[in-house]
């Protein structure tokens, strides 16, 4: 019995520490072992909330996703937590309502986004069932393939030098073209962004409510 313990035991090693590895390097700190992240993915969003929540949340998809935290919190003197992801649909962002609730029943701001292009009958996406069985799951966590990948590139990364493990998203574009109008005005963010609401008010002066 004892030399089946020790050779089951030899064989459960190196498991042991590939989940070490795993854990150390995670982009996600889905264990909480670093004081922050730099990963925008929804789990470690969430995760983080789940750890520490707080009384304000911002819900929506990526146009809120990549608000200025330091400068929402400058602004309107809150702190506040962003729980928005890409590409969220309506019906996500009622889930992750939900679940900010059974977090913090005491929550008492939320700033929830809405779009044009995700709130229609085509599109309703569903990730955050499965979330949420990875969030109060950490073997459901070891064992997916995604983030298994994305730690094996964070490792890689750090490995190469990348500062901040390479897991930052941003929403900057790369040419100066993207912030050039056709009449050659330069805006401070994408031309598209800086067109739509003129473009939106030019389609709804005809509507009737």
């Amino acid at each position: 019995m004892k030399n089946i313990l020790k050779k089951a035991a030899l064989l459960l090693l190196p498991v042991a520490a590939y989940f070490c590895v795993f854990a150390a390097f995670e982009p996600n700190n889905y264990f909480g072992l670093r004081p922050e992240t730099y990963s925008e993915a929804p789990i470690a969003r969430l995760k983080a909330y789940g750890q520490a929540p707080g009384p304000r949340v911002i819900i929506g998809d990526s146009r809120l996703a990549h608000f200025d935290m330091q400068q929402v919190e400058a602004v309107s003197g809150r702190a506040w937590q962003n729980l928005a992801f890409g590409g969220a649909s309506l019906r996500e962002g009622v889930d992750v309502l939900n679940w900010v609730l059974e977090q913090n029943p005491d929550l008492e701001e939320v700033v929830f986004g809405l779009s044009f292009y995700t709130v229609t009958k085509t599109y309703d996406a569903d990730r955050m069932s499965t979330l949420q069985k990875t969030l109060d799951n950490p073997l459901a966590y070891f064992f997916n393939l995604e983030y298994n990948v994305n730690m094996l590139t964070a490792l890689s990364e750090r490995l190469r030098g990348v500062p901040g493990g390479g897991s930052e998203e941003t929403g900057d574009w790369s040419w100066p073209a993207d912030y050039t109008g056709p009449d050659g005005t330069v805006y401070p963010l994408h031309t598209r962004l800086a067109t739509y609401p003129a473009a939106l008010l030019s389609r709804c002066q005809g509507w009737a409510l």
